[in-house]
């Protein structure tokens, strides 16, 4: 890979965190702020869930780096989902350009779908999508209620298509 969007000094910033979570018996009690603090890395954040931290690159793209174990894991789901799904269906997820052990960079999408009966349909639709490859897409749908999860969702206007932004939880059967 010639051309690369993460520099190497910092995937080398990356994978020295990433060694430390490995090598910790537990989380600490604020992961976000130890990332930062661990990773210091020079982009913005623009957000953090309980597996992993999301930075802006500034160029179109986001980098999302493990904070505890189970990111690491979800970094990895993410990359063999993206890799295994077919075409019309790789088409609803947000693009993975790069990755490594505990990181991703991915295509930045900015724009939260809104929460109407058609987009209901069209998430509830791609959900079934997914169900028929044998794929239980958890981060699409919240189990315990059945509501859409609208922060993994976002619209991309120029094919009138849904994106999802976050299938680190999703489950092959």
């Amino acid at each position: 890979m010639t051309d690369t969007i993460l520099k190497s000094e910092y995937r080398s910033v990356i994978h020295k965190w990433i060694k430390k979570i490995k090598r910790r018996d537990s989380a600490p009690a604020n992961k976000r702020e130890a990332a930062k603090t661990g990773l210091n890395l020079p982009f913005e954040e623009v957000g953090c869930g309980s597996r992993r931290i999301v930075y802006d690159l500034g160029n179109g793209y986001i980098l999302k780096v493990a904070i505890i174990r189970q990111g690491i894991v979800s970094c990895q789901k993410e990359t063999d989902i993206y890799e295994r799904v077919p075409l019309p269906l790789k088409q609803n997820l947000a693009e993975i350009k790069e990755y490594g052990e505990g990181w991703i960079v991915m295509k930045k999408f900015g724009r939260m779908l809104a929460d109407t009966a058609e987009n209901r349909r069209k998430v509830y639709q791609l959900y079934k999508e997914f169900k028929k490859l044998d794929i239980e897409a958890g981060d699409i749908i919240n189990m315990k209620n059945k509501e859409p999860r609208w922060h993994n969702i976002r619209y991309k206007k120029r094919n009138d298509r849904i994106m999802l932004i976050d299938y680190g939880d999703f489950h092959v059967k």
